[in-house]
């Protein structure tokens, strides 16, 4: 028996006849029959059996054929497993991040990564939300790191922060833990524009109130630095943020607040051998390694 044969019988089982399956297989009735019937001889049972309506399976096709797709189908991963194996021994792999990822966890998760598959080249881009999008979708960079939610690009959720109220440790309200927006209205307020502002404004639009935005600026160390001098306070995501603050407050927002992160790809179907093989180490990274808990937390 042959795996040409095994592959002729799956055909005419799943087009339901002789004729449908030759014309799927580019082969002629006769053809088809002739290799159902030296399967039949040397197996020593009769598999099909035809009337009016087609073709159907004996007793004995029955009980074979889930043996037959077993063995098709491993053929067919071990096909598949050689061909990424095969194209992952070259090629380049661009991935692009915003900053706060790409330094708590990309880092990590390429090391490792490169030293599985030595032979794929991997290149980092570090941009603000909105322009790793945009590199995916102009097929700039094959994955990207991004926050949910994301329309425009196929994602798979791979962890989550939270977002914190920053204020200097001589703020009235530093002492703290919680804080509801409503508490922090009359503050000026300095809102990041990297890319997570959209984020951040929805905390006030869910409260039914407007914050007091005075400042917007890109560069969170800058930031950071205008709220230590007390020239106003910010929201920023956990990852963003020194695990030891200098002169700083860290306080959870009321309700908590989270921005989810995934990494993106235009397509989860048509990935190439090295995007895929990244995809699934990144999400087996994330669950075998420590979560930073000053920074981030992972899915609960």
């Amino acid at each position: 028996m042959t795996l040409f044969q095994f592959h002729v019988f799956l055909t005419v089982i799943e087009a339901g006849s002789f004729t449908k399956a030759g014309e799927e297989l580019s082969m002629t009735q006769s053809g088809v029959s002739h290799a159902i019937a030296g399967l039949e001889a040397e197996l020593g049972v009769t598999l099909l059996k035809r009337d009016r309506k087609g073709v159907s399976l004996t007793e004995a096709g029955e009980r074979i054929l889930p043996h037959v797709r077993q063995v098709v189908g491993g053929i067919n991963e071990i096909k598949k497993e050689s061909a990424m194996l095969s194209g992952l021994s070259r090629g380049t792999l661009r991935i692009a991040s915003f900053p706060s990822a790409a330094e708590k966890l990309l880092h990590g998760m390429i090391q490792s990564f490169r030293t599985r598959y030595p032979g794929v080249e991997t290149i980092l881009f570090e941009g603000t939300n909105p322009e790793v999008l945009e590199w995916l979708q102009t097929n700039a960079v094959h994955v990207g790191i991004v926050s949910l939610p994301c329309v425009e690009m196929e994602a798979i959720p791979l962890t989550q922060d939270e977002l914190m109220i920053v204020l200097s440790e001589k703020h009235p309200l530093a002492q703290e833990s919680t804080l509801a927006v409503e508490a922090i209205l009359q503050d000026p307020f300095i809102l990041t524009n990297g890319g997570c502002e959209p984020l951040i404004l929805s905390i006030f639009e869910r409260a039914g109130v407007t914050c007091n935005i005075q400042y917007e600026v890109r560069d969170v160390s800058t930031i950071l630095k205008m709220v230590q001098e007390q020239i106003g306070i910010t929201i920023l995501p956990s990852m963003a943020l020194p695990a030891r603050p200098s002169a700083l407050r860290y306080l959870s927002v009321t309700p908590p607040a989270l921005r989810q992160i995934a990494l993106a790809v235009p397509s989860l179907t048509k990935e190439t051998p090295a995007v895929s093989a990244f995809l699934q180490h990144a999400q087996q990274w994330i669950k075998t390694h420590p979560t930073y808990k000053e920074a981030w937390l992972p899915f609960r």
